[in-house]
This record gives C-alpha cells, sequence and structure tokens, in this order.
C-alpha cells in the first residue's frame, strides 16, 4: 500500500501545490499586488499586475512563488536549460516545482510539484485525480528531461532552515501537518 500522501485537485489556477496549506488566495494576491507596487514606483503607472490574473483566479507568476516560500524559509531556484537534471543533490531540496506550457492557446502555463516521500518521487500535479509515482531518481532525471523537451522549467525548492526539513519529514510519515492534510501553495 502506497504511503498517505496528501493530494487537492486544482482550483480555479490555483495549483503548485506541494505539501500543506500556508497561503490563502488573499495571501498570494497581497505578494503580487506588493510586486506589482515595486514594478509601478520603477517603471511608472500600469493598469495591470503582471504577477498575477487579472480575474482573480490565481495564475501567479514565479516571483509570488518565490517570495512565499521565502516567508516559509525556503528558496526557489531556477534549473538552467543547460544543467544536468541528474546532477541535482536531491538530498539537498525539499521538492521540484516545475512549470510547463499549455497545450491549446486559451490555457495558461501549469505549475506542479514533485517530490519525494518514502524514496519514491511523486508527481503532485493538481490537474490529476490523484498522485503519480514517478519512480527513482533515475526515473525523476527521464521525467524532468521530458518535461524540459516538451518546453517546461524546472525550479529547485530548498529549506534554509531544518524547521521546514522538520514538517517535511512528518508530512512523509504521516501525510499531514497538524491532524489534517494540508497543501504549500
Amino acid at each position: 500500500m502506497p504511503p498517505p500522501i496528501y493530494h487537492e485537485t486544482q482550483n480555479r489556477w490555483l495549483c503548485a501545490k506541494l505539501q500543506r496549506s500556508v497561503f490563502s488566495p488573499n495571501d498570494l494576491d497581497s505578494i503580487a499586488n506588493e510586486l506589482a507596487a515595486r514594478t509601478r514606483s520603477i517603471q511608472g503607472f500600469s493598469w495591470s499586475n503582471p504577477h498575477k490574473s487579472r480575474w482573480g483566479l490565481g495564475n501567479y507568476d514565479v516571483n509570488v512563488l518565490t517570495l512565499a516560500l521565502e516567508t516559509q524559509g525556503c528558496t526557489l531556484s531556477w534549473l538552467p536549460a543547460n544543467a544536468d537534471v541528474r546532477d541535482l543533490e536531491l538530498l539537498k531540496i525539499v521538492g521540484l516545482i516545475l512549470n510547463v506550457q499549455p497545450r491549446h492557446f486559451w490555457n495558461t502555463a501549469h505549475w506542479f510539484a514533485v517530490r519525494a516521500i518514502n524514496g519514491q518521487y511523486y508527481n503532485l500535479d493538481s490537474k490529476l485525480s490523484q498522485p503519480v509515482v514517478v519512480g527513482s531518481a533515475s526515473e525523476l532525471g527521464d521525467f524532468l528531461e521530458q518535461t524540459r523537451a516538451e518546453g517546461g522549467h524546472i525550479f529547485v525548492v530548498k529549506s534554509l532552515s531544518t524547521g521546514v526539513l522538520k514538517i517535511n519529514k512528518e508530512v512523509e510519515r504521516e501525510g499531514k501537518v497538524g491532524g489534517a492534510p494540508r497543501e504549500l501553495i
């Protein structure tokens, strides 16, 4: 039987779910609005907020994800296209967030998480009905190379403190934090 894994299907354009509930849409909107204010102070007036959907449905950009993760003691860094995915120091990361391009012109780019649970890597894509086993580190390398070949981008989530890793261990062991399953973003 597979370990208990938190998984939540996508609601609106709120994706990149990793492990627990930390941010509400209002929290992420506040981060996006703060970023937009900074942008306006540098570039001048703008009618739009480039960091989120103008229709209030989510679809936050990488800057919002980066700042949100920083508030939780994590960093988000882009893995350059020429970097070998098999050189990732997998034991030092909390997880991966992938950004894939839409298959149809009316869709937006999509974020989803991949992380290790009990030695196996799982695709936690919120568009899936349940988590999908990617497999071993070698199979993860194949999965990441395929994602890149299809135009996707890979972002690495690392912890700045052992506290976040402790939470990850609890999630891996029990599939939940504080008694209830949760998501990261």
